[in-house]
């Protein structure tokens, strides 16, 4: 009996120690661990990014074929959007911005800005728009109806940083009434034609843009 009760405390004492061991080697590992969690978390990732710079667009060489350089005056969108927001040194420069918007819009639309007034707002980057951005406004002026419409305004949205164009349009109003509603008169093949050049025309331009 005795030697049972002395093999059986020797085993309570070796069953006892080994937990003691794991459990020091378990506490000692989850300690390493956390501190090489801690480190990597505390790590600064250094993602190494280039971009094209276009902060002294007007003294290009790579201007686009057959542009000039109007003579415009840039100025501020007059919004309270934008007007507590200041661009960062690695933007883009007000007028290096409207420049770009100027090329954009003569190789787009064939526009001339001479004389015109580009108005430029800065946006900053948010959750919904992650990239800051130039936004370019101009109130056309001075000019007819021409081939059945009139000219109102552009409007050009740009990557603050890169140049990189994100969005053009043009609004104009058109010399004679119309019906908001589809005119289901009208012959859909005479236009199938038109609506191909110039969807060819755009597709083409962003191609040359993205190169």
């Amino acid at each position: 009996m005795k030697e049972n009760r002395s093999e059986e405390k020797h085993l309570k004492k070796t069953f006892l120690a080994a937990a003691m061991i794991i459990g020091a080697s378990t506490m000692v590992f989850q300690g390493f661990t956390q501190v090489a969690a801690a480190a990597e978390y505390n790590k600064t990732n250094t993602i190494p990014t280039s971009y094209a710079s276009y902060t002294d667009v007007s003294s290009k060489t790579a201007l686009p074929e057959g542009y000039k350089k109007a003579n415009y005056t840039v100025g501020s969108i007059d919004l309270p959007y934008y007007a507590n927001k200041t661009p960062k040194k690695k933007d883009l420069t007000k007028e290096a911005a409207a420049e770009l918007a100027a090329q954009y819009l003569w190789q787009m639309y064939g526009a001339d800005m001479e004389g015109q007034t580009i108005e430029m707002g800065y946006d900053m980057a948010a959750d919904n728009t992650p990239r800051p951005r130039w936004t370019a406004d101009v109130k056309m002026k001075g000019l007819d109806y021409n081939e059945g419409y009139r000219v109102d305004s552009y409007e050009v949205v740009m990557d603050s940083v890169t140049g990189e164009l994100f969005n053009i349009g043009m609004g104009r109003t058109l010399e004679a009434k119309v019906k908001a509603a589809p005119d289901a008169s009208l012959d859909e093949s005479k236009y199938e034609a038109v609506a191909k050049k110039l969807a060819e025309k755009y597709i083409s331009f962003t191609a040359t843009l993205n190169q």
